[in-house]
């Protein structure tokens, strides 16, 4: 569904919608007696969006599990993401994961419908809500039925406003990385100051645990011999993304990859493995076709997510624009190149240390943010322009060879 149509149907229908059930609310704490604090069998999160940030969010998943050990974990996310999900955690099971469909306004709501009466049926106690401030995950986490709602609210924020429909009320900082504020929403459970934007616990790094990619042998197989049949050789094997997706204010032009690509593809033995998850925009063929190498091969759409990070672990290096690739490979151990522009790499890098960021520090940068829901009045993503393709390959080349340190490059001339 166009995304400026998700940002209209939010705050048109999300805002009213967030009113009426706060006043829901007040009237029915206003008729129902308090009650003691019952034991947590059930824990939701909802993250719809953003495969890259449900790997964010895996040391609040980790944290849950230690807390709270007898609780079940259970998550809403589109059902594009669920691979994702699996990926995270062996031990949900697929009943434990409630989809919602994204391809039409009607699908949304019917399945909105359908995961929220599953969910009611279920029973759940906790509900988190990782959507930075979308009104509709704040009505879809009080209809869940959850006695504990944790989520981030806007205290002296304007424009922000979702009702009061969260019990646990958490600061948002635009200047803490997202792994950090999902932690902090599980982290706040267990504060008895509910409603004040002081958290109570400091973060450290120690608690900022991500998991590690298990390569197995027959994925391994399953992989090369994937890339056998579509023409690929053993050699020195780089990922690289020209698209992104969603957000296309977030791409480093195309006509830039393919001088970078036509660069590495100088040294023989390199292999340029073109990924992604979106055929539709076309630059992976596009690409491709300018290369005209047996070298450089399209391999879009090809792979299943397990396969991909499979390939990323027999892989000497991923490129890509800011989108979830580097962030779910930043499970692997394969180093990555990672241009960022309009959004900023403090908040959404991908973790890792063997993660190198590209981005050219206009002062304009980042302009989308959670406070404009991320829409804005650029056309041009001067910020992604403007870096050259010769630091960047000198980048990549410094990498390939083990002598690059981690560290942000900023670039700003053409």
């Amino acid at each position: 569904m166009n995304l400026d149509k998700v940002r209209g149907i939010d705050l048109w229908v999300g805002r009213p919608l967030c009113f009426i059930l706060t006043l829901f609310r007040m009237l029915s704490d206003l008729l129902r007696r308090p009650s003691a604090e019952r034991p947590v069998r059930r824990i939701l999160l909802v993250k719809l969006s953003e495969m890259g940030a449900i790997v964010l969010a895996y040391p609040l998943i980790s944290y849950l599990k230690k807390r709270y050990p007898q609780a079940r974990l259970s998550f809403l996310t589109f059902s594009k993401n669920v691979p994702a999900f699996r990926l995270l955690n062996d031990t949900i099971v697929s009943e434990e994961i409630f989809t919602i469909e994204e391809d039409s306004l009607s699908s949304l709501g019917i399945s909105s419908f359908r995961a929220i009466r599953a969910i009611r049926r279920r029973g759940v106690d906790v509900v988190i809500d990782l959507e930075f401030f979308s009104r509709f995950t704040q009505c879809l986490s009080f209809l869940s039925g959850a006695w504990m709602r944790a989520g981030l609210y806007h205290y002296h924020f304007e424009g922000l406003y979702r009702g009061e429909l969260l019990t646990h009320k958490v600061q948002y900082n635009p200047l803490v990385h997202c792994s950090v504020s999902y932690l902090s929403l599980g982290k706040a459970l267990v504060d008895p100051r509910k409603d004040v934007p002081e958290f109570a616990d400091n973060i450290v790094c120690e608690d900022l645990v991500f998991p590690a990619f298990v390569s197995t042998d027959a994925g391994r197989q399953r992989v090369l011999d994937k890339l056998k049949g579509l023409g690929v050789e053993g050699g020195d094997w780089i990922l690289m993304n020209p698209g992104e997706g969603v957000l296309m204010m977030r791409e480093w032009p195309l006509e830039k990859f393919i001088e970078l690509a036509r660069r590495i593809l100088s040294v023989e033995g390199r292999t340029i493995l073109v990924v992604g998850s979106n055929p539709v925009t076309g630059k992976d063929k596009a690409l491709c076709a300018a290369i005209g190498s047996p070298r450089c091969v399209n391999i879009v759409g090809q792979t299943t997510m397990e396969e991909l990070l499979e390939l990323a672990s027999l892989s000497k290096l991923v490129i890509s624009n800011d989108c979830g690739l580097p962030h779910m490979t930043a499970l692997t151990s394969c180093p990555k190149v990672v241009l960022f522009g309009p959004e900023s790499p403090v908040v959404f890098s991908p973790v890792g240390k063997k993660t190198h960021i590209v981005c050219s520090n206009f002062p304009c940068s980042p302009c989308l943010s959670v406070f404009n829901h991320r829409k804005t009045s650029c056309v041009e993503n001067n910020c992604l322009k403007s870096i050259p393709v010769a630091p960047v390959h000198a980048l990549v080349e410094s990498v390939l060879a083990g002598t690059a340190r981690d560290e942000w490059r900023i670039h700003g001339r053409s």
